[in-house]
């Protein structure tokens, strides 16, 4: 069990540097150890095994950009912003296609066709 106590305090002080953290625990009385061990295990089982998986994707991939984007548009950096303008538009495009195209891909090249040898 020390070794497991020593693991918790190395994240726990990595985990300090983020305000997010801090400010959640803050306000939850939750340690951030804790907060960051749960919202891991959520996004495993989630894409894992395909519980609210297109939700978590999406949401990692436009949520976790946006602050960034936000806190570059605090901090007048616009090459940040450009870059992540670029990244927002090209994740649009994608999306877009993927929607559109997404069921005439899987029809006419299924992915469960077997690719048997001939032997």
């Amino acid at each position: 069990m020390e070794a497991v106590e020593i693991y918790r305090k190395q994240l726990d002080t990595h985990l300090s540097n983020y305000k997010t953290l801090n400010q959640i625990e803050e306000k939850t009385k939750v340690s951030k150890v804790y907060i960051a061990i749960a919202g891991v295990l959520f996004v495993s089982f989630s894409v894992l095994f395909n519980v609210l998986h297109v939700f978590t994707t999406n949401v990692i991939a436009t949520v976790v950009p946006a602050i960034r984007f936000l806190d570059a548009a605090q901090k007048n950096d616009t090459e940040t912003m450009k870059v992540f303008g670029f990244y927002f538009l090209l994740l649009s495009v994608i999306d877009v296609f993927e929607d559109l195209f997404y069921d005439y891909v899987l029809y006419y090249n299924p992915y469960w066709v077997p690719r048997l040898s001939t032997t």
